[in-house]
């Protein structure tokens, strides 16, 4: 028995996902199980679509912000600052901070430690910063060292790589489409284009499971659904190849289950420079970039943030799907299923089962703040 299973902390548990892409939920939905067992009480809270991967996990408590306005919101998280102990966000720094401002103790986990101009202010308010390892965290996190906190960077949120198992069908993967900086509409056109131009180039009969959010799937209607994580294990494992959005989690993923995968176009600018630097290490099987589309077509993923995603937006409105249809195709010819999938590296070189890890630092530190307060400090 794991040594620090022999005492539940007591310490009242709040956790958190960023309403960007389904990155930071799913991150959260993989550390559930493991802090489940190690912490008595467990909440979360959150809005929108980071909801979806939430809603059938064992949560104690679960406060939907999604239709609040701003003074029901900040009652609602006055209140909870008062009932918890610990708050935990993947990836919503400004609500880290918003808690660490009222006293909580705070812990953050940081997908994109590598993809910030410079740290995020919340990474230095919090207690606990956790940051998950991909090129250049580890230099980033030493050069920050001195304006950090408790630290530490964590292997990838995934599984330990599994033998391949039989493969039934393909996956069409497109999490992470929502985010602040672009309208329901315009990630629902996306997936809309990308799901009928595969429709057209996948053979007549192959099986095809598409997974997106609950909002994208609903305007999509047929065979698009969400996944829960558990779920979503056993789609992964049993895929031949897959198409998917080049969010992290979804490079994760497809290097855990040794899927030969073909890119789709960047949704945002993180997508973007993850692609770039997949190309630059050699780790890609096949991708379509917007630059496929022609050279005035091109985008600087390293602009701001928003100048990228109103560029994207004028993207999709202006691809066709024959165009796609075409890229797909090309793309299609340089997989071959029976092959282990070059993004594979990945696993080698920053290692896995980070979910588990993030809950024995959680737990660890959760341990230590009940042994202040017994000995009377709340400090």
């Amino acid at each position: 028995m794991d040594k620090s299973l022999t005492h539940v902390s007591s310490e009242r548990l709040l956790l958190n996902a960023e309403s960007f892409g389904f990155g930071p939920s799913a991150a959260v939905a993989s550390i559930f199980p493991h802090v489940r067992e190690r912490f008595e009480h467990i909440g979360y809270v959150g809005s929108g679509h980071t909801l979806d991967m939430q809603t059938n996990l064992d949560y104690d408590a679960i406060y939907d912000l999604s239709n609040l306005k701003t003074p029901e919101r900040d009652k609602v998280i006055r209140e909870l600052s008062g009932d918890y102990d610990l708050f935990f966000t993947a990836m919503d720094f400004p609500a880290l901070e918003e808690f660490s401002a009222m006293g909580v103790k705070t812990a953050g986990y940081d997908a994109l430690a590598w993809y910030w101009p410079s740290l995020p202010e919340g990474s230095k308010k919090s207690d606990l910063y956790l940051a998950q390892n991909f090129f250049g965290v580890r230099e980033r996190l030493e050069a920050n060292a001195e304006a950090l906190q408790e630290h530490a960077v964590v292997p990838p949120l995934v599984a330990s790589p599994e033998p391949r198992r039989h493969r039934e069908h393909v996956l069409i993967n497109l999490g992470g489409l929502q985010n602040p900086f672009w309208s329901l509409d315009d990630a629902t056109m996306y997936a809309r284009k990308v799901t009928e131009a595969l429709g057209r180039v996948l053979p007549r009969g192959i099986e095809v499971k598409i997974c997106t959010s609950t909002a994208i799937a609903e305007k999509l209607g047929g065979e698009a659904q969400v996944y829960a994580r558990e779920q979503m294990k056993e789609v992964l494992a049993s895929s031949r190849f897959a198409w998917m959005t080049p969010g992290l989690g979804n490079i994760y993923d497809s290097a855990v289950y040794d899927i030969p995968t073909i890119w789709l176009p960047p949704a945002n600018d993180s997508q973007g420079q993850q692609l770039a630097l997949l190309t630059e290490h050699d780790m890609i099987d096949a991708a379509v970039d917007w630059s496929h589309f022609g050279e005035e077509a091109r985008i600087d993923y390293w602009a701001q943030q928003s100048d990228v995603l109103d560029v994207v937006t004028t993207r999709v409105h202006e691809m066709s799907v024959g165009a796609l249809e075409q890229l797909f195709n090309e793309q299609l010819g340089r997989i071959d299923e029976d092959q282990r999938s070059k993004t594979t590296a990945l696993i080698q070189r920053f290692g896995s089962r980070g979910d588990l890890v993030v809950a024995e630092r959680l737990h660890a530190f959760a341990l230590r703040q009940e042994q202040q307060h017994r000995g009377g400090s709340h400090a």
